[in-house]
Order: structure tokens, then C-alpha cells, then sequence
């Protein structure tokens, strides 16, 4: 049977289970390039010696992060391999459960979906404050919304495409509550907002949105690009968003480069250590499964390590006699 016409229903099965659009896309992106490697052979002769020499032929996979032809060519990080051929894994079991290969010949190759994990350096508050002041800088319009898209974000925990979706009629100012209505997975929730989020997003809404569609009133999205040369604002996109959080740990002086998820992150992690209870956590974050939202232990943990080094007297004496 023909390889791409089996991605093509993979990648429709994938869709009916309410995956995200950029898990979907990264999906059909891999599967595809495995298919290539193969030289569209028939799926159904496959062998797990195939699959170690793919897995190999990852290892020395080279790419680059730009079309410019002055960019670097990097290899892959160990990370994104294992995700690479866990994909490969999940399309292959999904053709044993739809009868077109017997066995799933990637069970010498990973075994186990990738753990779930936070990234390396959550900004702490003093940080998270500083972005936002870094955010407003002179208060003109432009920075005024940048102001309001990281207070919210850093309000809701919610990711960056969710922000990017935003309407205005999400917003319920009045009872302090956001509608998102294109959360992962297809699910929708209501998560209060912080009275920063809240003043930043009136200041916003009262001084600078209505002039970025003054040529075109009634645009529903909430987050506008500035306007330029006469033309009306448009919906902000994700990589814009991006940006706008990139560009603020920059000028905040902070030694790494910030994102959205980050944000997400910091959020999540600082309600947890001044007390909030999981479930809560879970709500506000979306995740539609407690396990998930428990890796922000792992970072109690830590503080917890960090605090006994600093207060237990066994723990010390037992790090100076090392």
C-alpha cells in the first residue's frame, strides 16, 4: 500500500483525536521524511534492523535553523531524535492496529514515550517583574500591548497559541474572566485574570487598539499588529509573540533568551511554591491529565533540596565532609 496515502490517514486519525495543529504538523513533517529516507518502499517489508540504521542515520542527520546560506549546519539533539523516532513508533503501532503490518518492528529502537520535562531555567518573579517593566519601556502604544500580552500570559498560563487567538469577546473584564476557546486538544476553558493583567489590558484596549484598527472597526482579534503605511492592524502571530517576549528578556538583561512557554512555566511553577493546590494548577494550565501537570514537583523538589542545604545540620555537615 502506498506510504504517503497511509500518512495521509494517520495524519486524519490524528486530527480526530483533537491533537494540536503544530503536533500534527510535526508528525506528518517526521513520518514523511522516514518515508523518504525508505524511498517510499512498502511499509509492510519493514524490519527492525531498518529501523536501528534510521535511528543511526539520525545521529548524523545535519540541518540548518535558517535558509540563509551563511547559517550553521547543527545536528540534532538528543531530544529532538528520541521525539523523531517516537513519532515513528506511534504511526507504525497505529498501522498494527489498523492491520497493515503485523508487528511493530521499532521495539529494538525506544520503548517508552518521552518523559515529560521542564525547561532547564524557569524565570523566577524578580525576573518575571523585570520582563514586564522592560515590556512598557516608554509606554507607547506598541509597548503598552506587548505589556498586556506577557501581563496575560503570565496571568492565565496560557500558551502562544492561545494567545494568538484571542477576541475581544473572549474578555469579560467586568467578572475578571478569559474565555479560551482553542486550547489543546480542542478544549475550551475559563481562567480568571490577575488585576495586573487586568489594568494592563484596559490600558491597552482604551489607548492603543482602537487606533490600530482605525481604517477597519470591528476586527475581532484581541492582540493587533501595529499598523503600517495605512494598513489594518492584523490578528498578532505566534512568531510575533514570540518575539515580543524574546525581545523583552533582552532588553530586561536576562542571560538567556525567553519565550512563551517559559512564561507558561514561571506561572505554574510560582503558584505552586506559594501553596496552590495541583488540581488547580491542572485547571488553569488546560492539561487534561493530572500526571501532567506533575512535573512542577520536580521543581519543589529542588527548592526543597536547596533548603535543607541551607537549614538541616546533618544535610550540611554531610556536603562539607564531601
Amino acid at each position: 500500500m502506498d506510504a504517503l496515502l497511509l500518512l495521509d490517514r494517520y495524519v486524519k486519525a490524528c486530527e480526530a483525536k483533537g491533537l494540536a495543529a503544530e503536533t500534527i504538523r510535526y508528525r506528518r513533517d517526521y513520518v514523511r521524511h522516514f518515508i523518504a529516507w525508505r524511498r517510499g518502499s512498502d511499509l509492510r517489508s519493514l524490519t527492525s534492523d531498518e529501523m536501528i540504521a534510521y535511528a543511526h542515520e539520525l545521529a548524523l542527520y545535519r540541518y540548518r535553523q535558517s535558509k540563509a546560506e551563511a547559517a550553521p549546519w547543527k545536528l540534532l539533539t538528543n531530544r529532538t531524535r528520541e521525539q523523531r523516532l517516537w513519532i515513528i513508533g506511534d504511526f507504525l503501532q497505529w498501522l498494527v492496529e489498523h492491520h497493515v503490518i503485523l508487528v511493530n518492528p521499532f521495539h529494538r529502537v525506544r520503548a517508552k514515550p518521552l518523559p515529560k520535562r521542564l525547561p532547564a531555567r524557569i524565570p523566577t518573579e524578580s525576573e518575571i517583574e523585570r520582563i514586564l517593566a522592560a515590556a512598557s519601556g516608554t509606554r507607547s502604544d506598541v509597548e503598552r500591548r506587548n505589556r498586556a500580552i506577557i501581563e496575560l500570559m503570565y496571568s492565565t498560563a496560557m500558551r502562544i497559541a492561545e494567545a494568538a487567538a484571542i477576541d475581544t469577546t473572549d474578555l469579560d473584564l467586568t467578572a475578571g474572566t478569559l474565555l479560551i476557546r482553542h486550547g489543546k486538544g480542542g478544549r475550551s476553558r475559563v481562567v480568571p485574570i490577575g488585576e495586573a493583567a487586568t489594568s494592563a489590558l484596559l490600558d491597552y484596549l482604551q489607548h492603543t487598539r482602537p487606533g490600530f484598527v482605525s481604517s477597519k472597526p470591528g476586527v475581532a482579534a484581541l492582540f493587533l499588529a501595529a499598523t503600517h503605511c495605512g494598513t489594518t492592524g492584523q490578528r498578532l502571530s505566534k512568531a510575533s509573540i514570540r518575539e515580543i517576549v524574546r525581545e523583552a528578556g533582552r532588553k530586561a538583561g536576562i542571560d538567556r533568551r525567553i519565550n512563551p512557554h517559559q512564561i507558561r512555566h514561571a506561572c505554574a511553577t510560582h503558584m505552586l511554591r506559594a501553596g496552590a493546590d495541583l488540581r488547580h494548577i491542572q485547571q488553569l494550565l488546560g492539561h487534561s491529565r493530572i500526571d501532567t501537570t506533575e512535573i512542577y514537583t520536580q521543581v519543589d523538589a529542588s527548592d526543597l533540596a536547596n533548603v535543607l542545604a541551607r537549614t538541616h545540620p546533618r544535610f550540611r555537615a554531610r556536603q562539607r565532609s564531601g
